[in-house]
């Protein structure tokens, strides 16, 4: 098991990296892209993205955890 400190300093990276996916997603399902293109929070949404992506070793991995983590347990 990892130390609990250890394991919150990794877990806040791949939070905050769910959270600006989920920010930009929203987003691109409901403004233009045109738009989008033109805004600059939204371009510094995608530059905080590639920033965190570029610092989490396995973007895909890291998330799949961290989301394994918030399903409640199984107590069947």
């Amino acid at each position: 098991m990892s130390d609990p400190i250890e394991r919150a300093e990794y877990d806040e990276p791949v939070r905050r990296y769910l959270a600006l996916r989920s920010k930009l997603g929203l987003l691109e399902a409901t403004v233009s892209a045109d738009t989008l293109g033109d805004d600059d929070e939204y371009n510094r949404y995608q530059e905080q993205l590639e920033t965190l992506s570029d610092d989490i070793e396995d973007v895909s991995d890291a998330a799949g955890t961290a989301l394994e983590k918030m399903e409640p347990p199984n107590t069947q």
